[in-house]
């Protein structure tokens, strides 16, 4: 029932359905307040909805997706029923600030907040999620420093036994990417001071990126234990001093900036593995983007001359000025998870 025009309350009567362990609602007008009583519901997604009052909990619930809604105030530890839950994804909303006892949802693999206007210091008790793999933090208003005791999360990848949507949910190529990459994220905040050493004890994960911060002093030498890291974004910060020349042991990196920092010395040390910029044809990129462009867009205007329903729905979302707000919306997600597709496509390249 996703990608549709589905508007007020989910009704009551749902509740009927004794034995529902999935529910796909997304991208639809649904608001109001969640139906309680879900007992045996195991995979939710609501996301790219309307809600703004109670998030949903259920004590069998492994993957729950609520991004681009409008839920606010502080997350209800009502959560803490939904013990055995292993992706939380709020994304885009207002939740305004992370709870003290999150780091009691022990199973937790994936945790995205990004977006969510949560401020003051990140809490310590993230540290505890010592089995996740993705974390998202961005864009949104922490301060202060980094926890040194982020050391404590595997960012592992998953084993595909533990979670048992990631093979039976194959279709969903979003959640398959994110359960195979190691990714830790906390840029687009105010956090200060230096970057703790211990962030180099990491040493499973793959994509780092702590960009548009306010970090200062050097970058630290235990880089270098990043043994599997293939992007590392530090750019936009006041670092200073010399870029460590240890990172050359850094065989798998693929993606590296530090621009808009006060470094010194080579951006990209030798030995590091990985095509840069410039070895890049941009004239057979540029041609065949430019190809791909035009024949989408001749597609698309067939499609709209061969069926009059999506002729009238086409005019229709422009009228209405919805199609600028669902494209970009959709865009959003789009750009996010295809900057971790390719993180993935590298990963497999380079153990081949």
């Amino acid at each position: 029932m996703s990608n549709n025009q589905i508007s007020g309350k989910i009704p009551s009567w749902f509740l009927n359905f004794t034995s529902l362990d999935t529910l796909v609602m997304r991208d639809n007008l649904l608001d109001g307040q969640f139906p309680i009583g879900f007992s045996s519901i195991q995979f939710l997604d609501l996301s790219g909805n309307q809600f703004s009052c109670s998030i949903p909990s259920s004590p069998e619930l492994n993957y729950m997706h609520l991004q681009r809604n409008r839920f606010t105030g502080s997350l209800p530890s009502l959560l803490l029923n939904s013990s055995s839950l292993m992706s939380l994804d709020l994304g885009y909303n207002n939740s305004g600030g992370i709870p003290s006892w999150i780091g009691e949802l022990s199973e937790l693999r994936v945790l995205l907040l990004k977006e969510n206007n949560f401020s003051g210091p990140i809490p310590e008790q993230l540290c505890q999620l010592n089995r996740t793999l993705f974390m998202d933090l961005s864009l949104n208003n922490f301060v202060g420093s980094i926890p040194q005791c982020l050391n404590n999360i595997s960012f592992g990848r998953i084993d595909d036994m533990e979670y048992p949507f990631y093979p039976r949910y194959s279709g969903d190529w979003c959640v398959k990417i994110i359960f195979l990459v190691s990714v830790l994220d906390l840029s687009c905040n105010h956090l200060t001071g230096k970057i703790p050493s211990e962030i180099g004890d990491l040493h499973k994960i793959i994509a780092l990126n702590l960009s548009h911060n306010f970090l200062t002093r050097s970058i630290p030498k235990s880089f270098s234990k990043l043994r599997h890291l293939e992007s590392l974004d530090l750019s936009c910060n006041n670092l200073s001093g010399e870029i460590p020349p240890q990172l050359i042991e850094l065989h798998s990196l693929a993606v590296f900036s530090v621009a808009y920092n006060n470094l010194s010395g080579r951006s990209l040390p030798d030995g590091v593995k990985g095509k840069g910029y410039e070895e890049v044809d941009l004239t057979a990129f540029s041609a065949s983007f430019a190809a791909s462009y035009i024949t989408c867009l001749l597609a698309l205007a067939s499609l709209l001359y061969i069926n009059p329903y999506w002729r009238r729905m086409w005019f229709h979302l422009i009228n209405e000025g919805e199609f600028l707000f669902k494209l970009s919306q959709t865009l959003q997600v789009f750009c996010f998870m295809m900057k971790y597709f390719i993180l993935l496509v590298s990963h497999l390249h380079e153990n081949l």
